[in-house]
């Protein structure tokens, strides 16, 4: 089990992650964020 390189075991979590449905506290957070960075970035800059 140990043989196989730690690069491999980080390929094959993220697929079956992008895979299996994101649950809503991440979306909430995600939609949160997305709005929240866009819009103060013209204003910080101003």
């Amino acid at each position: 089990i140990g043989h196989f390189p730690p690069f491999r075991s980080a390929r094959a979590f993220p697929r079956p992650h992008l895979l299996l449905p994101l649950p809503p506290k991440r979306a909430e957070k995600i939609r949160r964020i997305e709005p929240r960075v866009s819009p103060p970035s013209p204003p910080m800059k101003g």
